[in-house]
């Protein structure tokens, strides 16, 4: 089983609209580059999100962009089973214009291997406007 999100698909449908005439990729809102302005990881977003659900694969694949130290907890079948129902809750709690970080950071601390830094990981890709990743060196700034 692939347990990898598919980037190539989105760089290569997104690529050719965000490279410069030198080749260089760049996103830009106005005139700052911002990282909510990447197709990558917008496009991602935004099929997660409408789809309503994170897929097993996606789960671990983010959890292992965002640290590889776990990787063998994140892969537990008692996570497997139960991120369908609990990315539909985070999907549906975050529809809302409510504050709902210590809901769905507690949701995503539950999983075996998975702390702070990594479920905001996992928050950043689902809503990367309204959340960011927390780990030391945001601690250290």
């Amino acid at each position: 089983m692939n347990m990898k999100i598919n980037i190539d698909y989105w760089k290569n449908k997104y690529i050719d609209d965000y490279t410069n005439s030198s080749g260089k990729i760049e996103y830009f809102q106005g005139s700052v580059k911002r990282i909510e302005g990447d197709p990558l990881f917008k496009k991602i977003s935004e099929t997660i999100t409408k789809r309503g659900v994170l897929k097993p694969e996606e789960f671990i694949s983010i959890c292992n962009w965002k640290s590889k130290r776990q990787k063998n907890r994140y892969k537990r079948d008692e996570n497997l089973k139960r991120i369908e129902d609990v990315s539909k809750e985070i999907i549906e709690l975050n529809k809302s214009n409510t504050d709902k970080v210590a809901k769905s950071l507690s949701l995503l601390v539950d999983f075996k291997g998975v702390q702070v830094p990594v479920a905001s990981a996992i928050l950043t890709v689902l809503f990367p406007r309204k959340y960011c990743i927390i780990d030391y060196r945001v601690r250290r700034a």
